[in-house]
């Protein structure tokens, strides 16, 4: 994993969180750096708060846009190994906004995940469900998201609830880009702390 690709930040013995951005379905505009990228302020600033919080929080930023088919699940595997080989034994917990759960989700079979929290998905009816089976998934979503209603996931929640642990919990009045980030910040650092507890 190229390291300008891959940062972190909080207490190295802390929980392990790492992080995903979102995109859109098919772009192959590159993503540009990080102080420069609208897709990476939401996980930015997750990834500050979780750290305040005590948590190694880490974030990917991702060489282009799009889903495509499934192309960030390539950089999401490299990161993941990255994180595992910086933090080896640790539990690491898999988050993504948007296009990031469901990147999030694309890579939680590996056996260092312990979870995923899911953050305003796009979770799209033909979604597999396999990766997280046996896995707890946890998921947030805005009343006033109209990019990803909650209604456009319930085929893979469906799904997702036959073979992991899944619950849901609404944030309430926000919307897809996660206005209330405190809030939302809150949620992360509960699940993390949670999902990797001994």
């Amino acid at each position: 994993m190229m390291p300008d690709r891959l940062r972190h930040s909080g207490p190295s013995d802390g929980p392990v969180l790492l992080l995903f951005h979102g995109g859109v379905e098919e772009s192959s505009l590159r993503v540009p750096g990080w102080l420069l990228a609208p897709p990476l302020v939401p996980v930015l600033g997750l990834q500050r708060r979780a750290a305040a919080a005590g948590i190694h929080a880490w974030v990917l930023r991702h060489s282009v846009l799009g889903w495509n088919d499934g192309e960030p699940v390539r950089e999401a595997r490299e990161a993941l190994a990255a994180v595992q080989a910086a933090r080896p034994g640790s539990p690491i917990v898999v988050a993504g906004h948007s296009m990031g759960a469901r990147t999030a989700v694309r890579v939680a079979e590996d056996p260092a995940v312990a979870g995923v929290v899911a953050l305003a998905p796009w979770f799209p009816s033909d979604e597999p469900v396999d990766p997280v089976a046996g896995k707890r998934l946890r998921v947030a979503y805005a009343a006033w998201d109209h990019t990803c209603p909650f209604s456009s996931m319930a085929t893979f929640l469906d799904g997702a609830r036959r073979v992991a642990d899944v619950t849901t919990r609404s944030m309430g009045n926000d919307v897809h880009a996660m206005l209330r980030r405190g809030r939302w910040a809150r949620f992360v650092t509960e699940q993390v702390r949670d999902l990797t507890a001994s």
